[in-house]
């Protein structure tokens, strides 16, 4: 295939791209020959042909400054022709590779915020998750998909609950009305939690002072049973969040926390 890049058109190189990070198979120096043929092409490439493009570079970690640099100019002038989906891979793929143009989070943003009612639920929270990571609070865009989400929170998963209250956390906004029906969703669907959706939702009623004893009290249990695979940083994120609300104190969580904690020094 890079003999024949430079005969590549955007949809071909697109599906390329997208095929290698959907089976998750890395080749970096495919990555870097295609990411010059498509700098050189992206006025030509299409909404969805740009989004793919940067999902599958972000999606197998590879950081191309220039391919992305590139993609965002373009992407500015064509956002009102993209989709949910479109949108919001886009704004996941730079905050993941760890770059945060501001002129582009502000327009997908602004965009966004027309078409929320278009949004899955899944797309809602990654397009907060992704604005809160590149550290760009925008308040329109959170109170209207806060508005949003508050219609649906029973269409959120495990991973969604968990991204939409972190998101609300990172950046300092306090909304206690979706707090409150983020801990009612969270509850029914604890045992579905993984141990960074659980260290990471307690951390967020934490961080915003956000009472609910019967999440805390639920996910006390819920990760006491989940102990043996918790990584480190989410052992101690979540003690730390049950020490800061104190009054939610669970000697339980922190006797079990504590054993495994001791396993996990001893290698």
């Amino acid at each position: 295939a890079m003999k024949k890049l430079d005969s590549f058109k955007p949809q071909e190189i697109s599906n390329m791209l997208w095929a290698y990070a959907t089976v998750g198979y890395a080749s970096p120096e495919l990555f870097d020959a295609a990411a010059g043929e498509a700098i050189k092409q992206f006025d030509t490439f299409k909404s969805q042909e740009i989004s793919n493009t940067l999902w599958s570079y972000a999606t197998l970690s590879h950081r191309s400054s220039e391919l992305f640099d590139a993609a965002a100019g373009e992407a500015i002038k064509k956002f009102d022709s993209y989709n949910s989906q479109d949108i919001s891979n886009i704004v996941w793929s730079y905050a993941t590779v760890g770059l945060y143009p501001y002129d582009l989070f502000y327009a997908a943003a602004e965009e966004a915020i027309k078409k929320l009612d278009t949004f899955k639920s899944r797309e809602i929270s990654i397009m907060l998750w992704s604005c809160a990571t590149a550290g760009h609070p925008f308040p329109k865009l959170l109170d209207a998909a806060t508005r949003e989400a508050m219609k649906r929170f029973n269409k959120f998963n495990s991973q969604g609950i968990s991204n939409i209250v972190w998101s609300h956390a990172t950046i300092g906004h306090r909304s206690p009305e979706l707090f409150d029906a983020a801990a009612r969703e969270a509850i029914k669907q604890l045992d579905t939690f993984k141990p960074q959706e659980i260290a990471n939702t307690v951390w967020s009623y934490a961080k915003v002072g956000h009472p609910s004893q019967e999440l805390f009290n639920a996910a006390a249990r819920e990760a006491i049973q989940k102990l043996d695979t918790f990584k480190p940083q989410e052992i101690s994120s979540m003690l730390w969040a049950y020490a800061s609300a104190g009054h939610f104190f669970s000697p339980e969580l922190f006797d079990a926390a504590g054993g495994e904690a001791m396993k996990k020094l001893d290698s």
